[in-house]
């Protein structure tokens, strides 16, 4: 089933929400690409999008916050931590 406020991307608002999010996105990406090697753009990227989503859906829609979504979150974004300490992203 898909969730309530896209429906299926059947509904112009949100799909248009949705398909600006994803140019703007990969525009960014794309920016980042200049800077940084391939691997550790799309490693940020991903995490961000990643991490994003479910911080997006506790704030906004005020889902549970159960633990374990804490903990892969913040694994997440740990992830990201260490590639910058790394030496990968400035």
């Amino acid at each position: 089933m898909f969730p309530k406020p896209g429906h299926g991307l059947s509904q112009p608002r949100p799909t248009i929400s949705f398909a600006a999010s994803a140019l703007i996105s990969i525009g960014l990406l794309t920016a980042a690409l200049r800077e940084l090697e391939a691997g550790h753009a799309y490693a940020v990227w991903t995490g961000i999008g990643a991490a994003g989503a479910p911080a997006i859906g506790i704030v906004f829609p005020g889902e549970a916050v159960p633990a374990v979504k804490r903990v892969s979150t913040g694994s997440i974004l740990a992830g990201v931590v260490g590639l910058s300490l790394s030496g990968g992203i400035p």
